[in-house]
């Protein structure tokens, strides 16, 4: 892409005179005259390159790579082998068939809370390549972009094939292998009180239970690959795309939109917002309120049904899997139960976590144990763990473009602060959108590994509890989603949702420090219509029932 010009020009209609003032910012000043009125000014390449944010993402990527190639080296048995066999032998000793899978020397609930830790890290890492992604993407579209934050997997380039469809289809398969590898890393065999209460498998340690606690190098290498796929995809992303500005920050994009010659501001929409996108210029009185997600992005409208249907799905599996339980317990407690005859036991046990208590918990085994079971049950899982990956991966259009309106509200003249713009971790980390998003992620995946499991030498667990308590959490993820989707900002600012074009009619001057508001009379008439605009300080609140073009 061609280096950035600096275009400066002097706006024939109204004939304004701006001067430049050399400072730390280096941006344009304009003459009283022209600071008050609607002119059209063109911008100098002064925005936020996003280094640190740029910084940051390496940061993430070469993290990506070294815990992908651990996880590779480390489940494929190259260093594991030594303790794979001193582990065997233990198995051997203690009747406990485990294949070649190392056991960990820790308890069972450890077993059960590690892969919170690893779907957090993991987490961290998707997210770390994904600010890459966007980004690329973000300057990939370029005249096609129409709105800051986009859905990545769903939205492609076509002339860039790092950016394509088949792309995005690895990055998809990629990244359901790395959750559903994370999710499937510990094989841990049902608790001690199971065992003893379930008819014909009491104290038999063969089947394995209680404080054992297996890592499944299958999974591991699983968890590797995925990561060093979306390594791999991303690393091409960045070498690929040439990035005008690291910067998640819609104002950023915007004025690096202008500089860089794709967007040009069209004047007297100073108060029309993005739901006027598709309406000609003409004067507006300022609202009171303004319009949702929901009527300004059509893909928000799938985005939040898609999440609701996943919730549907997971209450509706959980309600089938309770009544099973319930109707087939009696017929299966007077029989003679080995590990080959295992398929129901209602158990009274619903905390969250199935060793916290004494009494044992609900369990479904419906597949049992195989030698070739594994394989069939990792592709079936990823599906599942697919669909709840999908849905999380969608909700964060919806949360990204909220907060690029949070951002551009922050410029309005009744605060005193103005728009800063941090780098992209700061910006997430003091986000209670983006901060609850994450922990969603989190606990949403760590609680379908408890759900639904599987244990070496039994074969497949459906808990209740754990399915019960991911609808719970699947519902809180969808509830927020459409409160986030309906929510309408207030204040007389237009909306922008992080739509570049809106944001570039609205913004009339150009600076790091960004003040929004009343500007004063635009021209003489019995209408008095106004203008309203931006500056480097603070400006007059907007004058309802007054127009503004």
């Amino acid at each position: 892409m061609a280096t950035y010009t600096a275009s400066f020009f002097i706006n024939a209609r109204k004939c304004f005179q701006y001067h430049r003032v050399l400072g730390n910012n280096n941006t344009i000043q304009l003459s009283s005259a022209a600071e008050s009125g609607s002119e059209d000014v063109a911008a100098d390449e002064s925005f936020d390159r996003g280094r640190t944010t740029r910084m940051l993402a390496i940061v993430g990527l070469i993290a990506s790579w070294i815990f992908g190639i651990i996880c590779v080296v480390f489940g494929s048995g190259t260093i594991l082998e030594p303790t794979i066999s001193v582990a065997s032998k233990n198995y051997r000793k203690s009747g406990v068939s485990y294949h070649n899978w190392p056991q960990l020397n820790i308890s069972s609930v450890a077993g059960e809370l590690l892969p919170l830790l690893v779907n957090t890290i993991v987490t961290l890492l998707v997210e770390g390549m994904g600010l890459i992604h966007s980004t690329t993407l973000r300057w990939a579209l370029c005249d096609r972009l129409a709105f800051n934050s986009n859905l990545r997997i769903f939205t492609a380039s076509n002339q860039h094939e790092c950016l394509g469809k088949v792309s995005n289809i690895l990055h998809a398969v990629f990244l359901i292998m790395t959750y559903a590898g994370a999710s499937l890393t510990f094989a841990t065999p049902p608790a001690e009180s199971f065992c003893d209460n379930v008819p014909g498998v009491g104290q038999d340690k063969q089947l394995g239970c209680g404080d054992l606690v297996v890592l499944s190098t299958p999974s591991l290498c699983c968890l590797g690959v995925g990561l060093l796929g979306q390594a791999a995809l991303t690393t091409w992303q960045f070498f690929d795309i040439s990035v005008q500005t690291w910067s998640s920050n819609p104002l950023d994009t915007a004025w690096a939109s202008i500089s860089t010659g794709s967007r040009t501001r069209v004047a007297g929409r100073c108060m029309m917002s993005v739901h006027d996108a598709e309406l000609p210029a003409a004067p507006r009185q300022a609202q009171s309120q303004q319009q949702s997600i929901w009527k300004s992005h059509s893909e928000a409208r799938w985005v939040m049904s898609y999440n609701w249907l996943v919730t549907w799905i997971l209450l509706l599996i959980f309600i089938i899997v309770q009544v099973v339980l319930v109707e087939k317990d009696k017929s299966f407690k007077n029989s003679e139960v080995g590990c080959n005859g295992c398929q129901v036991y209602l158990g009274t046990n619903w905390n969250l976590l199935r060793d916290s208590g004494s009494a044992p918990m609900s369990a479904a085994i419906i597949a049992e144990y195989s030698p070739s079971l594994y394989g069939g049950l990792w592709i079936v899982f990823a599906i599942l763990q697919g669909i709840l990956t999908l849905a999380l991966h969608c909700a964060d259009l919806i949360i990204a473009a909220s907060r690029d309106e949070d951002t551009w509200r922050q410029c309005y003249a009744q605060t005193i602060r103005g728009n800063v713009r941090p780098n992209a971790l700061i910006r997430a980390a003091t986000s209670w959108l983006a901060v609850t998003l994450f922990l969603l992620k989190v606990v949403l995946h760590w609680l379908f590994g408890n759900a639904i499991s599987y244990a070496y030498n039994w074969g497949v667990f459906l808990r209740p509890p754990p399915l019960l308590y991911l609808s719970i959490g699947s519902l809180i993820l969808s509830a927020f989603v459409t409160y986030v989707c309906f929510r309408r900002p207030g204040g007389e600012q237009p909306a922008t949702f992080g739509h570049i074009q809106t944001l570039v009619d609205l913004v009339d001057v150009w600076h790091l420090e960004l003040f929004w508001g009343d500007k004063g009379a635009a021209r003489d008439g019995p209408n008095g219509v106004r203008h309203a605009g931006t500056a480097s300080t603070p400006l007059g609140e907007v004058i309802r029932g007054q127009l503004y073009e």
